[in-house]
């Protein structure tokens, strides 16, 4: 949760109005647990998911994650109906089977930059290729970690979302 994409991502949805909730996955810093493989992550995900929605009941429920934060947290989101739009940046389609998002039709706004060093931004492309609910953002010569092109990758995380753009 301290990782600098992270951290910009959830500043970008606080600075236009969005409660956020950061979390660490099972086994990271101080949180208890053990790594997973991804599935214990996913259930860590829905519980996040479930404390939001507790603590903002009457509020649009998101998820957004970032590389292997994808993975575990679209798995929540897939499963989870309260969900109304799902953000992948630089999701980890090279190292981690996205399969389970197979007939999802709720929008997704997927990021990627195209100088990736770990994920290939040719796969990237590949993994959306004919989904109709993804909004795609290439940002042009962005490595994995989006090195001086946060802001551009900021300003694509909240292009895809209605109420958002109305308020600018």
């Amino acid at each position: 949760m301290r990782n600098k994409v992270v951290y910009w991502m959830g500043r970008s949805f606080e600075d236009a109005g969005c409660s956020v909730l950061r979390f660490n996955f099972r086994g990271v810093e101080q949180s208890e647990g053990e790594w997973d493989e991804g599935q214990g992550e996913a259930d860590d995900a829905a519980a996040a998911l479930d404390w939001l929605h507790a603590q903002h009941p009457d509020s649009a429920l998101w998820l957004a994650g970032f590389s292997f934060g994808c993975y575990a947290g679209l798995q929540a989101a897939r499963k989870d109906a309260r969900v109304s739009h799902m953000f992948a940046v630089a999701p980890a389609v090279n190292l981690w089977s996205f399969a389970f998002m197979q007939g999802e039709t709720r929008p997704v706004t997927v990021i990627s930059g195209s100088a990736d060093e770990i994920v290939p931004f040719e796969q990237v492309l590949a993994s959306i290729s004919g989904k109709i609910n993804i909004n795609f953002h290439a940002i042009e010569g962005a490595g994995h970690f989006f090195p001086a092109h946060m802001e551009q990758m900021t300003a694509a995380l909240l292009a895809d979302v209605p109420f958002l753009i109305e308020q600018f």
